[in-house]
């Protein structure tokens, strides 16, 4: 039960719901060896067992790390910015990418209030951004994505793509956060091109105010033996919304493929609201897919 109290800050327990969540579901552990992939646990026993999944892949000592910062002042402008990413033959690379928006500015002092009220001052943006990541053989790539722009109520909107290219026997994972932005979209596309390589996606949606949040995920196997495996949370809170659609494409060719999807979704009130699509388009048949979602609302106590 959540206190009726006017001290009570729905974000700050979003984030300490979110620390918890990744904190039991150990992401950037070593790899277990579980039934589907060396990245799953398990817990219990027989058919109503738990899975869960961890998402970043273990790097080696030494290996190159890379920190993209996107940080815009808030100012009523549209910008575009690019990246190009690629970790060669049997390399390891640990990326670290951030959208944020800088103290002080307009957006972020208009951002506090969006919970108050639709009509808050804000300055008016839109980012419209584009990562291309290229995996080689055998190389590893660790991704964090965090986007917490601010959330002013008249902008600033927050729209971008993460499109990855998987060659034989790489790994890539990526762990990202969504907080920021009155509007925002992020858009994941991997195509795994590669016998034998590996993607997974764990993301966190924390949503308050009138924020409107959402991921799509599209993930293709086109090739023989590769694994997926993606684990989303929503946290939502006030009037806010979380959308997640994802989607997982198994192609002819693609047999053998081990492929996951689960949703979680926790509502911090009663007028937030999540939409989830998740669908699977499967051609080959020696295969195993698994798809999951859940929702849970959690009520003011009444006295």
């Amino acid at each position: 039960m959540l206190p009726d109290d006017e001290s009570y800050d729905a974000k700050e327990a979003a984030k300490a719901l979110a620390r918890k969540e990744a904190a039991e579901n150990d992401y950037g552990a070593a790899p277990g060896s579980g039934e589907f992939g060396d990245n799953e646990v398990e817990e219990g026993g027989g058919e109503g067992k738990n899975r869960r999944f961890r998402a970043a892949a273990t790097m080696p000592e030494g290996a190159l790390h890379v920190q993209l910062l996107f940080a815009s002042s808030g100012k009523p402008k549209a910008a575009y910015p690019r990246a190009l990413v690629k970790c060669g033959r049997g390399n390891a690379l640990k990326l670290t990418q951030t959208y944020c928006t800088l103290p002080g500015s307009d957006a972020a002092a208009g951002a506090s209030s969006i919970s108050k009220s639709s009509s808050t001052s804000g300055s008016t943006s839109f980012t419209d951004g584009f990562t291309r990541v290229v995996c080689g053989e055998g190389s590893r790539v660790a991704h964090e994505y965090v986007q917490d722009t601010a959330a002013a109520a008249k902008g600033p909107a927050f729209y971008d793509a993460v499109s990855v290219a998987c060659a034989k026997s790489a790994d890539h994972s990526i762990v990202a956060f969504g907080l920021g932005g009155a509007s925002s979209r992020v858009n994941y596309e991997c195509v795994i091109g590669g016998e034998n390589a590996r993607t997974s996606l764990a993301c966190v949606l924390l949503s308050d105010g009138r924020q409107s949040m959402d991921l799509h995920s599209s993930i293709t196997h086109a090739a023989p033996n590769s694994q997926s495996f993606q684990e989303h949370r929503n946290l939502v809170a006030d009037r806010s919304e979380c959308i997640f659609k994802g989607r997982i494409r198994v192609d002819q060719v693609a047999q053998g493929t081990n492929s996951n999807q689960l949703c979680k979704s926790l509502l911090l009130s009663d007028n937030a609201r999540v939409t989830v699509m998740p669908s699977m388009e499967i051609v080959a048949d020696q295969v195993g897919c698994f798809q999951g979602v859940e929702g849970v609302q959690r009520c003011k106590s009444s006295g």
